[in-house]
């Protein structure tokens, strides 16, 4: 297959995360710094995306942990005896193991109970929405700038974060968009589709469908990310299913690359999944 690279063995990806548990502690850079050494071979958007989403995993996981109103009332006293150091919150998340732009929310709650800080018809959980978005707003100088500096080097979490993850998702849809359109193969988008009527729909149908490896490809999905079994398989039941119910056979390509157990059944069920869109000579016409 050509896409080996990012297909990985469950030995590879399980020694990817145990590298993850055992060194990131919240510091992403150094991390991928080791992945990248220890596992050469293997693309760098793929460790990332692992990473990022076992990060997001592990996080959802203890975050509760994190919400005790005793934790969050340490957090905010240590970050008041300590918030003339520049980067404290930023040291802060690390001995924690929390995001950098979670550990922020929580400095917020707490310095608005502690200020009885409110606004004109917004709960304080709005109000700390507010500040992550507008951090300019906030009205503690030092404060402000602690948080600013978290926002900007959050990069699995926030609105920074989001809109790398949208940017990224947006560049890899375009990308498959022009392979469609190089192979002449005409389409309608989601855009289209749902001015259409339809709630749920692939990013690409296929208006003449093609064969690959014997299945019938009816539309094309993009994911810019790496999935393992239970990824893929929450993917299957919220969206791929559907697709396949309504539209037949079809495509997903996990551009970062997937475990190799995801592949198990998957053409029996419909679904023909890649790392890439296939090249021309793989494709079969079945107008």
């Amino acid at each position: 297959m050509r896409f080996l690279k990012e297909m990985l063995s469950r030995e590879a990806y399980q020694s990817i995360i145990d590298l993850i548990d055992a060194s990131s502690n919240g510091c992403h850079s150094n991390c991928l710094r080791d992945l990248s050494s220890k596992f050469p071979n293997v693309p760098h958007d793929t460790l990332y995306s692992i990473f990022a989403q076992h990060f997001q995993q592990t996080t959802k996981q203890c975050h509760s942990q994190h919400r005790k109103p005793l934790v969050m009332q340490g957090y905010y006293k240590r970050y008041l005896a300590s918030q003339d150091q520049p980067e404290v919150l930023l040291h802060m998340s690390q001995d924690v193991s929390l995001s950098p732009a979670l550990l922020s929310r929580s400095i917020l709650e707490s310095y608005i109970t502690e200020n009885s800080v409110t606004a004109v018809g917004a709960p304080s959980t709005a109000l700390v929405s507010h500040w992550m978005k507008n951090p300019q707003h906030i009205p503690d100088e030092k404060l402000r700038e602690h948080v600013k500096l978290c926002i900007r080097s959050d990069t699995n979490y926030g609105l920074l974060a989001e809109n790398v993850k949208c940017s990224v998702g947006y560049q890899y849809e375009q990308k498959l968009r022009r392979r469609l359109e190089e192979h002449n193969i005409p389409f309608l988008d989601e855009e289209f589709m749902r001015l259409q009527g339809y709630d749920k729909t692939p990013d690409f149908k296929l208006e003449v469908p093609f064969a690959v490896s014997s299945t019938v490809v009816n539309w094309v999905e993009s994911k810019a990310l790496f999935v393992d079994e239970n990824s893929h398989k929450r993917y299957m039941e919220e969206q791929l299913s559907s697709y396949y119910n309504r539209f037949g056979s079809g495509m997903v390509i996990y551009w970062f690359g997937f475990v190799e157990d995801v592949l198990q059944g998957s053409e029996d069920q419909g679904i023909l999944i890649r790392t890439s869109f296939p090249e021309a000579q793989r494709i079969t016409s079945i107008a």
